[in-house]
Parts: structure tokens; C-alpha cells; sequence
């Protein structure tokens, strides 16, 4: 979790005496004393050096997964529980997740938050439907685009690739046994499983977006949010047309999968200075190819910067190695359809699932972003950067596979 990326107004704050074994907060409203009372019982679980004298609820911490932060002063240092939405991930997942944190930090990413075990050797806690986990607070804060520097670039991408080289042995089973054989794990060579899921959304979406276009989305009341919402749908009713078959062609090539982050971008980068000191948020970790997490966060790093693209693929390979042309290829894919699928599912989740975020300037800024990269693709005109010797000519022209 970035747990200085944003500060929540108000935190509700807990102290509890050497002698006292209850919070000792007499004005503390009773459903936040409720919820501390889960909190303390849940902590309760670890061994004493991490029992609380003070505990800050953070709420959601400006993400948008659900999950739910508590900052954590014990004796043995600053922690971060947190606490998974109900039903993600499974059991299965968040032990195999762990396993994987623990396997990269001892492989020297040492600014990864490994969640720490309870009295029974276990890393996660369950309380009812809720999945509960303790790990170091890190240091730093989520602050590239408030304060982008190629140092901070460069140490980005080279964190992600040291942790990609950390867990490129690491035995990730294949999610789905139609695709793969039970048994097999990284390493192996197969089409990447996310492009289908990608490929399988956009045709969705294909087949509605004509009649939300004509008809408009519903009124919610949020004003900020509405023209820019619809903006998206006319883009993305221009784009889908020109990305599917890029998607299409990228179903069927195969690569190198291995264990990967599945969610890293811009927020779940700490930097003290122009150091990474933590990496976040690691809740959609799956068997998949590389060039899904170099897109993702290069994409939320600098856009479509193409000199920013070419300092941080030149950062990642002083780390993890040369990319092959095919991988280089599919970054330009997952980017491409990222542009077009993020703005549609943030459309999806607020105005058809009607689902409430905490922070919705965010929201507001983070569409504006897509609207723009939306714009810039259509517009077209010259070689995606993740692949400048390939011959491509944006969304509008033939992609020569590697």
C-alpha cells in the first residue's frame, strides 16, 4: 500500500496504555470503536513486538481497490495492516502472493513490504469474510508526476525489473489448467492469459458502446465527471475498431510468463528523494508476461512522453536484461488497450455498477489523463516508443509481428 501517497483528513487514532488492555478514547464514536476493538482482536493474533500503543486509521488511503489501511506504531517499528476487500484475493492467492514477496525480498528487493507472521506461522489473519495482513510501513511517498525527474524514472523501472529478475524462478502455477497443464509454472512459453481476458472486454464493449454513445450515460450527479465520461465512450467508439486486431494478433504469440505484479503504476511507487523505497500493492500478482507491468507503469509514468518511454526501457534492461522483439512488441499492445480499456472500466464501476470512491478528484484527474491519451492515439502519426525499429504507424496503420 502507498501509505504516504495521500493523507486522510481526520484519522481516527487509538492509544492504548502499558496497563491498559482496551483503546483508552473516551470521545471515540462507537462504530469506530467498534472497528478498532476488530482491529486490536486481529493484531492480537502476532507475536507481542507487534501489539499496538497507537493505531491511525487511514481509510482507503486514496486507492481504489477496496481494501481499507490502519498505521500501526508497536514496539517493533511502524506497520501497515491491511485489510482485503471480502473474496479478494482468495486464501490461496494472498499465501501464494506472500510466498512470492518473500521469495523477492529475499533476493535482495528490499523495498517490498513482506507481511510478517502470526504467532502460527501464518502471513494473513481471517476474521469473518475479511482477509487481514501486517507489514513494515515504507518510507517515501507517490510523487513522480508532482515531481518527475529521469532519476526518478530510471530508479522506477529499475526496481520493477529487479523485482521481475527476483521472481522469474519463482514457481507461479498457471491460473487457468485449459490454458496450461496442472502443473506447469514459470518459465514456461505460452500465450499470455491476460491478452485473451483484454481481447474478451474490448469485444464486450464493442458490441455495446454504439447504443451509450447515442443514448448517454445515466445522470449521477457528479458533474465534474459526466463530459468527460461520455468524451471517453466517442473515443473509445473511434479506437476499439483499430486496437482489436492488435489484441487479436497478440493472442496468439507466444512468450516467456512468469510470476508478475499485474497492477504496478504510478501510485504504488514510493520515492524518498529520488530513491524508490517501496513498491506497493500487490494484490493482482499473476503468471503473465513481462510487458504487462513495463506498460503499465511506464504508461502511468510518463504518458505518451516518447523520450520518457526510451529512458525507462533503457533503465529496465540495465537490470533485467535486453527484451526480445516480441516482448517489446506486446508493451505496445497491453499500453494501446490499456488507453482504451482503463476509461471504460472506471465507466462500468461508476455508472452501471454504481460503485462509491473515496476520492473522487482523483477519479476526475486520472479520466482527464485518458481522454487525452485517448486523443493523442486517434490522432496517430508516428511509431509507438516501445517499439521504434518495428515498422507501425499508431492505431491506424499494420502491425509487422516480430
Amino acid at each position: 500500500m502507498g501509505q504516504e501517497r495521500k493523507s486522510v483528513a481526520g484519522p481516527a487514532v487509538v492509544r492504548r496504555g502499558a496497563c491498559h488492555p482496551r483503546p483508552v478514547t473516551p470521545s471515540f464514536p462507537p462504530a469506530a470503536r467498534m472497528e478498532a476493538m476488530v482491529v486490536l482482536d486481529v493484531l492480537s493474533a502476532y507475536p507481542a513486538e507487534y501489539h499496538p500503543h497507537r493505531l491511525e486509521y487511514l481509510g482507503f488511503a486514496g486507492g481504489f481497490s477496496g481494501a481499507q489501511f490502519w498505521k500501526i506504531e508497536a514496539r517493533g517499528g511502524l506497520y501497515c495492516l491491511r485489510r482485503w476487500p471480502a473474496g479478494h484475493p482468495s486464501d490461496e492467492q494472498l499465501a501464494l502472493i506472500h510466498a512470492a514477496l518473500r521469495w523477492a525480498a529475499d533476493r535482495g528487493c528490499h523495498f517490498i513490504p513482506v507481511p510478517q507472521p502470526t504467532r502460527q506461522g501464518r502471513t494473513f489473519v481471517t476474521r469473518g469474510a475479511s482477509r487481514w495482513e501486517l507489514s513494515p510501513w515504507m518510507p517515501g511517498k507517490a510523487d513522480y508526476q508532482a515531481r518527475p525527474s529521469r532519476a526518478k524514472l530510471e530508479a522506477a523501472m529499475r526496481a520493477l525489473a529487479a523485482v521481475h529478475r527476483a521472481i522469474a524462478d519463482f514457481p507461479w502455477p498457471h491460473d487457468n489448467p485449459s490454458v496450461a497443464p496442472a502443473g506447469v509454472f514459470s518459465g514456461q512459453i505460452s500465450a499470455p492469459p491476460s491478452l485473451r481476458q483484454r481481447l474478451e472486454k474490448l469485444t464486450y464493449w464493442s458490441e455495446r458502446l454504439g447504443a451509450e454513445v447515442r443514448e448517454g450515460l445515466p445522470e449521477i450527479g457528479w458533474s465534474e465527471l459526466q463530459p468527460l465520461a461520455n468524451r471517453a465512450l466517442e473515443l473509445a467508439t473511434q479506437a476499439i475498431p483499430q486496437v482489436q486486431p492488435l489484441l487479436e494478433q497478440a493472442t496468439h504469440v507466444r512468450v516467456r510468463l512468469q510470476a508478475c505484479l499485474g497492477d504496478v503504476w504510478h501510485d504504488h511507487v514510493l520515492f524518498s528523494g529520488e530513491q524508490v523505497t517501496g513498491l506497493v500493492d500487490f494484490g493482482s500478482m499473476r503468471l503473465d508476461t513481462v510487458a504487462g507491468d513495463i506498460a503499465r507503469l511506464l504508461g502511468s509514468l510518463v504518458l505518451d512522453d516518447h523520450v520518457g518511454w526510451q529512458i525507462g526501457l533503457a533503465a529496465y534492461e540495465e537490470v533485467a536484461g535486453r527484451l526480445d522483439p516480441t516482448e517489446r512488441w506486446l508493451i505496445e499492445v497491453f499500453d494501446r488497450s490499456t488507453v482504451v480499456l482503463a476509461p471504460l472500466n472506471w465507466i462500468q464501476w461508476i455508472y452501471f455498477q454504481r460503485r462509491q470512491f473515496e476520492d473522487q478528484l482523483a477519479i476526475v484527474a486520472r479520466m482527464r489523463q485518458w481522454v487525452e491519451r485517448l486523443e493523442a492515439a486517434i490522432r496517430g502519426g508516428r511509431p509507438h516508443p516501445a517499439v521504434p525499429s518495428l515498422q507501425t504507424s499508431g492505431f491506424h496503420g499494420q502491425v509487422q509481428l516480430p
